[in-house]
């Protein structure tokens, strides 16, 4: 079920960023993700609160990408591979952290408010996306930097031909 809203997420959110924008859908779905997460410790107390708060997180987990991805691309189209690639690589230490902190989660405020914990991990997100718009929006775009041959050709008067 997980992995079916996860796919659903991922297909509807390139539609919903062409239309709505990243920021809108980013911000929409770290809040319903965090909001998933904080009532876990009662949504899994009965099978079919459980199973809906596993439909939200998958939807709303692999529901950033497209609009993350959008957002690396247009913040810096030229280095558009680069920044894909560093966003899928941080996506992979991400899951290989998560056991981690969710263990020492557990080990500190019990199993039973494990949600919370990462709740509150997805809410340092929510903050992380602002900082980021903020960030890109305040930054005008990169001028390009003439090559060294083509300063000193200007630098030169242009022959006549007479």
């Amino acid at each position: 079920m997980w992995g079916l809203a996860a796919t659903a997420g991922t297909l509807a959110s390139g539609g919903l960023t062409d239309r709505f924008g990243g920021r809108r859908v980013i911000n929409t779905a770290i809040v319903l993700a965090a909001t998933d997460f904080a009532l876990l410790p009662w949504t899994s107390a009965h099978l079919p609160s459980t199973v809906v708060a596993l439909l939200v997180w998958g939807v709303c987990g692999w529901g950033l990408l497209a609009p993350q991805t959008h957002r690396l691309i247009a913040a810096l189209p030229t280095a558009a591979p680069l920044l894909t690639g560093l966003a899928s690589a941080t996506v992979y230490v991400g899951v290989s952290a998560a056991p981690l902190v969710g263990q020492a989660g557990m080990a500190y405020f019990g199993a039973h408010w494990l949600g919370a914990v990462g709740a509150a991990f997805i809410a340092l997100a929510l903050v992380t996306a602002e900082a980021a718009h903020a960030v890109i929006h305040r930054t005008p775009p990169a001028k390009a930097v003439p090559s060294a041959t083509a300063a000193r050709s200007a630098r030169r008067p242009v022959p006549s031909k007479d």
